[in-house]
């Protein structure tokens, strides 16, 4: 169980807000004490069951839609919330992000998950950005602040909640953070929400061997139903790093300098795309990790497409275990100011972008949470690889221990 915590003072009265942040760009804080090069995550583990949990409950909803979402993302933007959660409703937390690990432990991972989601080089880039505001007028504990600003890099900026353009300004930050993909994040700002934390990721990488538009030609794509329709399906031949599975076969397609790819996972026929992600869990993504063969002769055929992706995922997490920090009543997030009235979470949103076309790929997506008050198989024959048909894909860093990106693609015609 989680050590109880020291009592903490009220700030003394705010001082005059600070001017909006612009996305958090690394080094961060103190980058002295980040491990060294290659950063790994002490929870990879508990990393990955949270990222593959989360994508089965939220397929199992989806009633055959898109579903695409960024898990390290996701977590990062519970993570600020997570450091003003005090007893049962942080230990429920941190059972949902890193199995039972300690706060100090999980802020670790998180502090080095930040430096891996920033890079650029030659045909790739990869940033990440925080951001914290709280209602003008509104105390919360220096100790909480300076949490969120040592952890996640960013102050806590007081906003005038009831000025028209605070949903202007943090809708500019993720607009910002996404490079114009993700812009509105926010329509309205409820009058019982006392903080806002956001959380924005993007990528974008050039494939390292392209897709010969020539070769481009609308193709079938067979839904979960059984009906068609027509998709603009690229084509490469080549030599791939491939895996044929139990069920499934799958290849990766390598971005730029190679250390980033994506990977497509198409079920066999008769299988279902439902049925491979129920039993997508930790333990067998580890498993196909170790099986990968290189330099594979085969075709690949994929969707050129583009979507997006919101939802709501209060009830997927709670599904999850994290449910008191959404309970008005019983939640404690008595670490981020004095309590009562209560604190709780009253929503968390996510919001994707994805385009996949000749030249490669371009991903985003943003975690917004409101706080609120109450009151394997070996076969060396040539392959073919077609995803026409309800297929997995994963956006993957060889640097860090789980997908930043995962979507369950059913219909590449369906943009959001």
């Amino acid at each position: 169980m989680t050590p109880p915590q020291p009592p903490l003072q009220p700030r003394q009265p705010a001082a005059p807000a600070e001017p909006l942040p612009a996305p958090t760009s690394l080094p961060l804080t103190n980058p002295t004490s980040l491990p060294d090069t290659p950063i790994a995550l002490k929870h990879a583990e508990a990393h990955q069951t949270f990222a593959f949990g989360l994508l089965r409950e939220l397929v199992s909803r989806s009633s055959g839609n898109n579903v695409f979402i960024s898990p390290p993302n996701i977590a990062l933007a519970l993570g600020m919330a997570a450091n003003g959660a005090r007893g049962q409703t942080l230990q429920e937390m941190l059972d949902l992000l890193g199995k039972g690990a300690d706060l100090d432990s999980l802020n670790q991972d998180y502090r080095a998950l930040q430096v891996l989601l920033n890079r650029e080089s030659a045909g790739l880039v990869l940033t990440s950005g925080n951001a914290a505001w709280v209602r003008a007028g509104v105390d919360l504990y220096p100790e909480y602040e300076a949490q969120v600003r040592k952890v996640f890099g960013v102050p806590v900026v007081a906003l005038d909640f009831n000025s028209p353009s605070a949903v202007e300004a943090i809708n500019q930050w993720a607009s910002t953070a996404t490079r114009g993909r993700i812009p509105v994040i926010v329509e309205q700002i409820p009058p019982e929400l006392v903080l806002f934390l956001a959380s924005a990721i993007y990528f974008k990488g050039d494939w390292q061997v392209k897709f010969d538009e020539r070769e481009t030609q609308d193709q079938p794509f067979t839904l979960a139903d059984g009906s068609q329709v027509q998709v603009p399906l690229m084509f490469r031949s080549g030599k791939f790093t491939y895996l044929k599975g139990d069920g499934f076969q799958a290849a990766r397609l390598p971005y730029a300098d190679g250390s980033m790819w994506m990977t497509v996972v198409v079920p066999e026929e008769g299988r279902t795309l439902n049925d491979l992600v129920a039993g997508l869990t930790a333990e067998r993504w580890r498993t196909w990790t170790a099986q990968w063969q290189p330099n594979r002769e085969g075709s690949v055929f994929v969707p050129r497409f583009r979507m997006r992706y919101d939802a709501e995922l209060s009830e997927p997490l709670s599904a999850l275990g994290m449910r008191q920090a959404f309970d008005r009543n019983a939640a404690d997030f008595s670490g981020m100011r004095p309590v009562p009235p209560n604190l709780f979470i009253s929503f968390v949103r996510h919001q994707s972008f994805l385009e996949v076309n000749e030249q490669g790929s371009e991903a985003a997506a943003v975690t917004s949470i409101g706080v609120g008050i109450t009151a394997v198989q070996i076969d060396e024959q040539p392959f073919v690889l077609r995803a026409d048909r309800p297929f997995l894909l994963m956006i993957e860093d060889s640097r860090v221990d789980v997908p930043l990106f995962i979507g369950a693609i059913f219909n590449p015609l369906a943009e959001g």
